[in-house]
């Protein structure tokens, strides 16, 4: 009987460590609603022939707990954060944490996924988002929002780096991000 409940207490802590019961109280349980508008227009491309299953895994990803702790920028008051990327197929999903800690409301202008190089002779190369699930237009004052870009598969090689630039409309609080490949490389599956 020892030797039972040692074995299922290892298979337990192994699938919590690896989020498989989370996914299975997701199936089974339906989770607190979340606030979705879609400030983004959704492109039909090849990458997926219609919104339903990449809304189902934006849900998913948006459920899950915060798998990276280092990316994060700041700027008067003002905090975006990289909360998990995650890969599924031909997709790239990366979940941004907003935080506005100021009393101004923060109006988004526009969020943009730039490829960079540390070399200057070196262009940009942008990222266009197929699909945005999440409100990026307002942040509130003192509030938080969370919200899920969901990119086209893309290859950083050498001293290449993902910048993410929030821009703020009419204001001067603009935050820059830069990720490297490696939390591509570890990007979990959805």
């Amino acid at each position: 009987m020892r030797k039972k409940h040692g074995m299922f207490a290892g298979l337990l802590w192994l699938a919590l460590q690896n989020g498989w019961a989370a996914q299975a109280c997701l199936r089974y349980r339906n989770p607190a609603p979340i606030l979705c508008t879609d400030s983004l227009p959704i492109q039909r491309t090849a990458l997926f022939a219609s919104e339903t299953p990449v809304r189902s895994a934006c849900e998913r990803v948006a459920g899950d707990r915060r798998r990276i702790y280092s990316l994060l920028a700041w700027n008067y008051r003002m905090l975006l954060q990289v909360d998990g990327v995650y890969g599924r197929g031909d997709l790239i999903f990366v979940k941004l944490l907003l935080i506005n800690r100021s009393d101004k409301d923060y109006l988004v202008d526009s969020v943009r996924f730039v490829i960079r190089s540390n070399r200057q002779e070196t262009g940009e190369e942008a990222v266009t988002p197929v699909y945005v699930y999440g409100d990026t237009k307002t942040i509130r004052a003192q509030n938080r929002d969370l919200c899920v870009f969901v990119l086209p598969k893309f290859v950083l090689s050498g001293k290449r780096h993902l910048d993410i630039d929030l821009f703020e409309k009419h204001g001067g609080r603009h935050l820059r991000l830069k990720m490297r490949k490696h939390p591509l490389l570890h990007a979990r599956f959805v």
